[in-house]
């Protein structure tokens, strides 16, 4: 990912700095807003928590350049981003095994279903005669 910084802009009514800039990530896909987060972060000395990533969008599809808009904050502090875990494909991974605790809530769960059934059976068979 190489960001090239377009525009910079101190804006001392909100205090916070506004940047627009671009981003070439040739051979990968749209980076996230915790990655850019990261990488604004450190090549502008400051603590990941002032860093908002407001926007990142293609202006057009298939293009391997992104733009980005990001405030970095004096006072406001904003959640620190993290990145999302791959999911595992089904199949891959190892499927846990169903613990002894919920195969007996799902017993006795069936059983009082059964009761119910059965008991409405009689009822019905009551009310007929």
């Amino acid at each position: 990912m190489k960001v090239e910084i377009v525009e910079s802009k101190e804006n001392p009514l909100l205090k916070r700095k506004e940047i627009v800039g671009l981003i070439s990530h040739e051979g990968e896909p749209t980076p996230s807003k915790a990655s850019v987060q990261a990488y604004i972060s450190k090549i502008e000395n400051v603590d990941p928590k002032h860093v908002d990533v407001k926007k990142i969008f293609s202006p057009k599809s298939g293009i391997l350049q992104s733009k980005i808009l990001v405030y970095i904050w004096e006072e406001k502090e904003v959640p620190v981003l993290e990145e999302k875990k791959a999911v595992e494909k089904e199949g891959e991974g190892e499927k846990p095994e169903e613990s002894s605790e919920s195969a007996e809530g799902q017993e006795n769960a069936e059983n009082e279903k059964d009761k119910s059934v059965e008991e409405q059976k009689q009822n019905n068979g009551e009310d007929q005669k």
